[in-house]
């Protein structure tokens, strides 16, 4: 963390990531007043509201802001301070579902199963593909799981190697047939645009969704750019392919705004309208 005082800027030092995490509580009663605001609706439920169990992850996505920011270290809160979390929620809100907004909420199945099991509202996360099992899935659908947002990033392997995903397109494919046609909605989240990646690796990503989108109305996708950030093992790449980073943050908040306005790929094209027409064909696929 810096700050700058009289002109002069001041970084401090990298400190160690934070452990006994259930010390530090949101203090919920500023957005109590006016909460309607803050609610956001998932899978046609709605008053819905965000929620942690836990920070961090173990693994090292080379996009992703958690190794550097999070040490690549996973903590978990208890069971206790999230149920005690969702009481509050409960009486300050009179919700009708939580999306846990973790990086991975589950290091594995018993954990999961310790915190999640007894859960007795709709809740949703965030998943890697190769965490779905048949064991997690006959687990997760006697929970009131009713959406899983899967990482699944691309439908290319060499892509998934290049930013260390640490899982494979057979994965992700294993993953989506465990979970059709169950009462949880699915939706695998897929990037493009990363440092080097070539049209044909994008082909791969759509050819990947054609294949997991058939006959499955409890599964969708989304679809967007990838954002470099400082600290990642992707951003020296991206810069040294020509990328100049914002400087304000001003600037960064724009860009997080912003279309597919950079190109650090190898796509042979002299701008950037590949992208465009494959963000269409995949709208074309989910309709």
């Amino acid at each position: 963390m810096g700050f700058k005082k009289n002109s002069i800027i001041t970084i401090n030092k990298t400190i160690t990531p934070l452990r006994e995490i259930d010390r530090y509580k949101p203090d919920w009663d500023i957005i109590k007043s006016n909460i309607d605001k803050y609610y956001f609706q998932v899978s046609g439920i709605s008053r819905v509201l965000p929620l942690l169990s836990s920070r961090g992850c173990p693994y090292n996505c080379g996009f992703c802001y958690n190794n550097y920011f999070n040490k690549s270290e996973w903590r978990g809160h208890s069971k206790e301070y999230i149920y005690e979390q969702i009481d509050v929620l409960k009486k300050i809100g009179k919700i009708s579902g939580i999306r846990f907004f973790d990086d991975i909420p589950f290091c594995n199945l018993e954990q999961a199963e310790k915190v999640f099991t007894d859960i007795d509202i709709p809740w949703g996360v965030g998943i890697r593909p190769n965490q779905i099992t048949e064991e997690f899935v006959q687990w997760v659908k006697k929970t009131k799981c009713f959406y899983i947002f899967l990482g699944a990033e691309s439908g290319s392997q060499s892509v998934l190697n290049k930013i260390d995903k640490k899982c494979s397109v057979d994965a992700v494919k294993r993953a989506v047939s465990l979970l059709k046609n169950s009462n949880i909605h699915v939706r695998a989240g897929f990037l493009i645009g990363f440092p080097g990646e070539t049209k044909e690796d994008i082909d791969e990503t759509f050819n990947l969704i054609q294949q997991i989108d058939k006959g499955a109305d409890n599964i969708d996708f989304s679809i967007t750019k990838y954002i470099p950030y400082p600290g990642t093992s992707l951003w020296q790449k991206t810069l040294e392919r020509g990328w100049e980073p914002p400087v304000t943050t001003q600037e960064w908040g724009d860009l997080m705004k912003s279309g597919f306005n950079y190109n650090v790929t190898e796509c042979d094209y002299s701008d950037i309208n590949y992208i465009f027409e494959a963000c269409n064909k995949i709208i074309n696929i989910i309709i």
